[in-house]
């Protein structure tokens, strides 16, 4: 292990946010979540899952974060097409996408 942070390997980290509920402010069904399920198994990157509240024009939500990293670009497409294929299948609501470049090290 070197002492330089800056020499970890360089790779993408890609972030998504699904909420646990619609616009209606019902959860979704379980159809939803099993066909998001099938697909997370079918990325084989590292990920990593969070759940957590957000407040927004006070209105509380219970939210899932997902990051993922990877190392190419064509991964970051895939992931991409991946959240705008859940937007359909959680009633095409906002889904926050966000990657960038980082550096990624195991310590």
């Amino acid at each position: 292990m070197a002492d330089d942070p800056f020499s970890a390997r360089e790779v993408i980290k890609v972030s998504a946010t699904f909420p646990y509920v619609g616009s209606d402010g019902k959860p979704f069904g379980e159809e939803a979540w099993k066909w998001w399920r099938d697909q997370m198994q079918l990325f084989e990157v590292y990920v990593e899952m969070q759940v957590f509240v957000d407040c927004w024009e006070e209105e509380i939500e219970q939210q899932r974060r997902v990051y993922w990293i990877v190392e190419r670009a064509q991964h970051v497409i895939e992931l991409r097409q991946f959240v705008l294929n859940a937007k359909q299948h959680f009633g095409a609501i906002p889904i926050r996408f966000e990657f960038g470049k980082t550096h990624h090290e195991l310590l």
